[in-house]
């Protein structure tokens, strides 16, 4: 299947993430959090996003229109009135409560929006909210807009201003070459992005190569039509995604993530960060329900999703604001399933990481992720978005959590000359009673978990748990290195 890549015309064709973010049982926003180093100044800031690349990306300015006929859907240019998609919040602390932290209200504030109604297709799906007193505003983008990456992209040129340059008519933009490119995980996470091609290394690995893509695909498939995770404490069911929300931060240092990295053979940063969610995990439920009968070797399955770049890290945003650009925009990505294996005996951090590796090793191994993106293709070219659309959902209801990484700027950066302290991820509309979304931003990363309350009251103890695991496999790291 051939997608449409960059042509930013009225007729431009939806991926099939993008297609079935707008079905009725979905509507995924994703909430961009920004923290500011000082009061917020709403008037430069929207001058500044006035003469920004963002309101030259059509996505921005565009209208998402749905075909009454055949219900397909394209793209319509419009005029953006930017006080139309600013919201100021001036909360104040409620008589006789303790005040709440900075993250805690901003975290608050999420979980209330994480389950406000849908965005409306009256005006570009994007807002803009700011809360004054904890100096931090959140880009509400909805999911037909773009994926994370395209988003992290977008705010690394916004924010990087020593490398940007427009000429007379603002049409014509240039990136600066030598900054460094947004990469958080390693060379051998290329794989993941290539097209599949089988490289030559003999017909026995050729072999392997197809039989392992075609295993995972299949279980893909079986995923979205009938199989589904055991029943466990920490499942949802239909309709959880408008159950109340919570959502609690935990904080590392990318620092601590190479030193383990290091320490294990060919261990990208995405297997640490997969292997301490693992093990993270496994502890809460051996503490929070150490009766619960879970057997040894019951799994949880997770979404996560894959980006099907070409080139990974920053992508250049400004040749996608021209008609002709083959630059890829939107929601270029595909979901594969993670599993999280319960083991009852008692496993160092270390090993956990390095069963997440083994995992990640399979997929890299394979076209999964291609695979199951043109598959998607096939399905809403032959069914439409309503059948593609369930069967998208299926996929949540029938797995136990949602977990993406992406990787941030590495540098501090600014916006309208305000310097950004943390940077942060969140969705809502997931079918999941929790979900991870982790961003690195100058040598630190920042884990967003939004759980439902009546399935994981306590996701602060959930939270600590995981920021454990990365400490004790640091620990293991440096010891194993001493040696």
């Amino acid at each position: 299947m051939n997608y449409q890549k960059g042509s930013h015309i009225s007729g431009d064709p939806p991926t099939p993430v993008t297609r079935v973010s707008i079905h009725p049982k979905h509507n995924h926003v994703i909430h961009c959090v920004l923290g500011f180093k000082n009061p917020i100044d709403v008037n430069t800031l929207k001058d500044e996003l006035s003469n920004s690349v963002m309101v030259k990306i059509p996505r921005f300015l565009s209208l998402l229109v749905v075909d009454n006929n055949n219900g397909t859907e394209h793209w319509k240019k419009t005029d953006v009135n930017l006080d139309d998609h600013i919201f100021i919040h001036d909360d104040d602390d409620d008589d006789g409560e303790p005040p709440m932290s900075d993250d805690d209200a901003i975290n608050a504030y999420l979980a209330d929006i994480a389950l406000s109604p849908p965005m409306s297709l009256d005006k570009p799906l994007w807002e803009l909210h700011i809360m004054h007193k904890h100096k931090c505003s959140i880009l509400r983008v909805h999911h037909a807009v773009a994926d994370g990456m395209s988003l992290m992209s977008l705010l690394w040129t916004m924010g990087n201003n020593s490398s940007i340059r427009c000429v007379s008519d603002g049409k014509q933009l240039h990136h600066d070459a030598q900054n460094h490119p947004i990469v958080m995980s390693s060379k051998n996470d290329q794989s993941f992005r290539k097209k599949g091609s089988i490289k030559k290394k003999g017909l026995w690995e050729g072999l392997m190569y197809i039989w392992v893509s075609l295993v995972l695909v299949l279980k893909f498939i079986g995923r979205s039509l009938w199989v589904k995770d055991k029943k466990s404490v920490i499942s949802g069911i239909e309709g959880v995604e408008l159950w109340p929300r919570k959502v609690v931060t935990a904080k590392f240092q990318i620092s601590d993530m190479k030193t383990i990295k290091n320490a294990i053979p060919n261990v990208t940063i995405n297997d640490v960060f997969y292997g301490i969610v693992w093990c993270g995990l496994t502890r809460y439920l051996k503490i929070r329900h150490p009766n619960n009968a879970f057997q040894d070797g019951f799994q949880f399955t997770g979404l996560c999703p894959m980006n099907l770049r070409e080139q990974p890290g920053v992508q250049n945003v400004f040749n996608m604001i021209s008609e002709n650009s083959r630059a890829p925009w939107g929601n270029i990505f595909a979901m594969v399933l993670l599993p999280i294996t319960y083991f009852k005996r008692d496993l160092n951090a270390l090993a956990y990481i390095a069963r997440a590796k083994a995992v990640m090793d399979q997929k890299k191994r394979s076209m999964e992720a291609r695979l199951c993106f043109e598959l998607g293709y096939l399905i809403f070219s032959l069914f439409g978005s309503k059948i593609g659309g369930e069967l998208f959902y299926n996929l949540f209801t029938h797995t136990s959590f949602l977990m993406s990484n992406i990787a941030g700027p590495l540098e501090p950066i600014s916006l309208a000359a305000n310097p950004i302290t943390f940077i942060r991820i969140t969705s809502s509309a997931q079918a999941h009673a929790f979900t991870l979304h982790m961003v690195s931003y100058a040598g630190k990363a920042d884990l967003q978990i939004q759980v439902a309350k009546e399935v994981i009251p306590d996701p602060e103890f959930l939270a600590t748990c995981i920021e454990n695991a990365l400490l004790e496999a640091k620990e293991a790291a440096n010891a194993r290195v001493t040696k």
